[in-house]
This record gives C-alpha cells, sequence and structure tokens, in this order.
C-alpha cells in the first residue's frame, strides 16, 4: 500500500498523468461508457482505459499535457505507439475472448496553469486513416 510519503516521491509528470486518466475516465463515464479496465498491461505495453460503448470494445490513450506545451497531446501518439497499442489490444481480445469490434480513441487533457486538469479533446477512432 503506498503512503503519502511514497506519493511525494513519485515524478511529478507521472502524477499528471494519473490524474489526466482519472479525467478521462470520469469523462467517459459521464457520456454512458463502461470503463473494463484501466492501465491494462500486455507485457511491456499498456493501454489506458478500456471501455465498452454501443456494442463497441474502445481502447483510449490519454494523453495529458501542460498549457502551455508546444506538442498537441493527439501528436504524441505517433505511428510506433499505434502499432504497441494495437499489439496490446490483439492481446486483451484474445485473452478475454471479447467478440465486439473495436476501435482506438485518443482523450486529450489539459493541465491547467492552476493545477487542474480538464479533459480538452475526445478524438473518436483516431487511428482509423492512421
Amino acid at each position: 500500500m503506498k503512503t503519502a510519503q511514497d506519493t511525494k516521491r513519485l515524478p511529478e509528470a507521472y502524477l499528471t498523468g494519473r490524474r489526466g486518466e482519472q479525467a478521462a475516465k470520469a469523462y467517459l463515464e459521464a457520456r454512458g461508457y463502461t470503463i473494463l479496465a484501466a492501465n491494462y498491461h500486455a507485457g511491456h505495453k499498456e493501454i489506458d482505459l478500456i471501455a465498452q460503448a454501443d456494442n463497441r470494445l474502445v481502447f483510449v490513450e490519454v494523453k495529458t499535457r501542460a498549457a502551455n506545451c508546444l506538442v498537441l497531446p493527439q501528436d504524441a501518439v505517433h505511428r510506433l505507439k499505434q502499432h504497441r497499442l494495437r499489439r496490446a489490444a490483439n492481446t486483451y481480445i484474445l485473452r478475454t475472448k471479447n467478440p465486439l469490434e473495436a476501435r482506438f480513441d485518443i482523450i486529450c487533457v489539459q493541465k491547467t496553469d492552476d493545477g487542474r486538469v480538464e479533459v480538452t479533446d475526445h478524438i473518436v477512432d483516431a487511428f482509423h486513416h492512421a
């Protein structure tokens, strides 16, 4: 079990990323998505959130950035990252025998100057044309 002291030792970027994932999870749940898994690991690959909506399996990559960051969150999901996410998703589908059609979404979260995190964009079927 992590103590308050352990949390203080974690890098700020890690903590911000986790807060972004929590914001994305709440965002999806508020829109009727059912969260099936969070931080799903398949070997060294990780999927931030796995959800179900409208008879679809949705693999979600959450990207959290500071307000003044020069790189857009969605631009950080490059082809190699997409390839790794697809492989991890295939592992999930095989392990769970989930028959639903799948898609990949990106949720962009921004950390405000006062430290809050908020969802700024939800890119549905983000890898469809990649």
